[in-house]
């Protein structure tokens, strides 16, 4: 096997450090997507208005949220002749509101699942680079300063 370059040798030196900040990233990473996911449940109301429902992420859900905003209007201010119509727009009108806040918990949902995902496998990853980690300490090449204790979200191979 051939030696190690400086540059390779400060690489791998440096792998150890960077797998406490990984694994406390790719936790951070799923609690959040998770607590998104439960926050986005919380909030949906099958009867509100989806409009109202517009939280800290109105950058992102603005758009899925005023989806129907123009024909809710038309409903709205359109002067209906009869009890039936007028209960014909009234149903529209909730209709409208279910499937525009129901679209906006599926976007809610699915983003939380791509954060949770993420971490999950940033987690991964630590995992696994803390098994090479090992066999590189068992080797020589790496310096075992505790970063890949077998303990700390993983689990050791035998």
């Amino acid at each position: 096997m051939q030696p190690l370059s400086d540059r390779q040798q400060a690489l791998l030196e440096a792998l150890p450090r960077q797998q406490r900040i990984a694994r406390v990233a790719g936790v951070v990473c799923s609690l959040a997507g998770i607590l998104y996911i439960v926050w986005a449940l919380m909030r949906f109301d099958p009867m509100g208005d989806p409009t109202e429902a517009i939280g800290f992420d109105a950058v992102v859900t603005a758009p899925v949220a005023t989806l129907y905003l123009k024909y809710r209007d038309h409903i709205e201010t359109r002067q209906w002749e009869g009890s039936q119509a007028r209960a014909l727009a009234g149903s529209l009108r909730r209709g409208m509101n279910f499937s525009a806040g129901l679209l906006l918990l599926a976007f809610r949902v699915i983003l939380g699942l791509i954060v949770t995902l993420l971490g999950f496998a940033t987690m991964t990853v630590v995992i696994e680079r803390g098994r090479l980690l090992r066999i590189l300490a068992a080797q020589g090449l790496v310096p075992d300063d505790g970063a890949t204790d077998p303990n700390a979200l993983s689990t050791r191979s035998e």
